[in-house]
């Protein structure tokens, strides 16, 4: 049997072997219809519809502590700016005028006088949501790597906190680097890198954070850890999922959603509800497909 690869110097050959091994499996047709029927049989067997709505519900209601814990932020940084001229405009041609009138009044409680509740009771429970949503993933990941769950109560709980805590801050900053880093830079920046260098920079930096997240995900959730050049794949395969359900639901929006109708508030409901369990679909069948390929490509070098 050969020897196992080495970290080190042959770490990036071996990152490029196993990407060319995953263009031979996706390129051979007879390997295409083994992994469309598969992938059929791995939902059924791993419960993937059923693990998705749990992270999906989870991360649902971890939305709405997040989102004011970071309006908290907000307020304690003096940005308000951020809100009232970025931010809720755009907000307002989504909902209602009254439902625009509630959520900006919220807002603006919480930038002005309720900053240290949300920085506080806010986060914790942010926290709380996010950390089962990561125990779900847990579950998700161990049955689609067919490995049991070995990890005590006692190492899971804290592990699924501290992953969160780190998600959370990430995933946040790659939210506002996509949603309020233009009205931040004009602040602190101007000419040609406000303008040109900004705009570009900060889609590829917020790419970057995903990737890193999603492989930091895959590499201490589950139970078993996949190679580390493997990481790359799969953290590529989920990031690109999770942009096409994006642009999809986008797309779908702009097209047809009607917040202003009476209705509207509801919309806004079903179709955040619907992108959330779409989004957490997205990323578990990118890692089962990811397995499923790893197995395919065994054929081609049994040391993978």
């Amino acid at each position: 049997m050969a020897a196992k690869r080495q970290p080190g110097p042959g770490a990036t050959e071996s990152f490029r072997d196993d990407w060319r091994q995953l263009r031979a499996v996706l390129s051979d047709r007879a390997h295409l219809r083994g992994l469309a029927r598969d992938l059929v049989e791995a939902f059924e067997e791993n419960d993937l519809l059923t693990y998705a709505s749990a992270v999906a519900f989870q991360a649902l209601f971890a939305l709405v502590p997040l989102l004011l814990a970071g309006l908290a932020v907000l307020g304690f940084f003096d940005l308000t700016s951020v809100w009232h001229d970025d931010l809720a405009p755009r907000v307002h041609d989504r909902i209602s005028d009254a439902a625009f009138t509630v959520v900006d009044r919220t807002v603006t409680t919480i930038l002005g006088s309720q900053q240290g509740f949300w920085l506080t009771f806010g986060v914790g429970l942010a926290l709380w949501e996010v950390s089962g949503a990561i125990r779900a993933a847990m579950g998700a990941l161990n049955r689609i790597y067919g490995v049991e769950e070995e990890r005590p109560l006692w190492i899971r709980f804290p592990l699924s906190f501290a992953i969160a805590a780190g998600a959370s801050v990430v995933l946040g900053f790659a939210v506002a680097l996509l949603q309020v880093g233009p009205e931040l830079w004009r602040l602190t920046g101007s000419g040609l890198l406000s303008e040109y260098v900004w705009p570009a920079s900060r889609w590829l930096l917020t790419i970057v954070l995903l990737l890193a997240t999603v492989a930091a995900l895959l590499r201490y959730v589950p139970t078993e850890r996949p190679a580390a050049s493997w990481l790359g794949i799969a953290a590529t395969l989920s990031v690109a999922s999770w942009i096409g359900v994006s642009l999809v639901f986008g797309w779908y929006v702009r097209t047809f959603a009607s917040y202003g109708s009476i209705y509207g508030g509801l919309s806004v409901l079903i179709v955040l509800m619907g992108y959330v369990y779409a989004a957490a679909l997205a990323f578990l069948v990118a890692i089962q497909v990811d397995v499923l390929v790893r197995r395919y490509a065994t054929r081609y070098d049994p040391d993978l």
